[in-house]
């Protein structure tokens, strides 16, 4: 099951596997956000009844997920092995803040969730999309040295060249 958009360059189809990474993705930051929200202490439980729920617009919460997820590269130092020019999570959280304070209104459209865009987008350049599901880490894809590659690889296998046998053969003695 593709999507497919049409373009001003003709359509475009979306694969399924590419759907499903950027829906993970988005789970990923929408979880974020709501446990940073949660941790704020400054919104009702869900199941506090005598209190009203709180709206928030759609683009704070797309900003502040982005917020987050560009603290999260920081600390985990992913940002600093981007070829894209981001902010700092300092900086855009002081942005969004501002827009807060003096512009509420822009952040009722999530067109208006810009660093939301871009941090997507340099998700889908630079980033192995399923690496954060199967091995629960970041994995920067950037450019490679194909030859550079191929040579490491052998080297690689060259060195470990028996241990799938004595692995093979210990996972039979252990099923005898």
């Amino acid at each position: 099951m593709a999507i497919t958009l049409e373009t001003n360059d003709g359509p475009v189809e979306i694969p399924d596997a590419a759907i499903l990474a950027v829906t993970r993705n988005a789970e990923m930051q929408a979880d974020l956000t709501a446990a940073f929200l949660d941790a704020t202490g400054l919104f009702p439980k869900a199941d506090d009844r005598r209190l009203e729920p709180v709206r928030l617009p759609a683009a704070f919460l797309l900003e502040l997920g982005a917020v987050l997820q560009l603290g999260l590269w920081e600390m985990d130092g992913t940002s600093a092995l981007l070829k894209a020019a981001l902010p700092s999570s300092k900086h855009a959280a002081e942005h969004l803040t501002k827009l807060v304070t003096t512009d509420l209104r822009q952040l009722f459209s999530t067109n208006n969730a810009p660093l939301s865009r871009r941090l997507l987008q340099v998700w889908l350049d630079e980033f192995g999309w399923d690496a954060r599901a199967i091995l629960h880490a970041y994995v920067v894809v950037g450019d490679v040295d194909e030859d550079g590659l191929v040579e490491a690889l052998a080297r690689l296998l060259w060195e470990h060249r028996h241990d799938y046998g004595n692995a093979h053969r210990n996972e039979q003695r252990g099923s005898e």
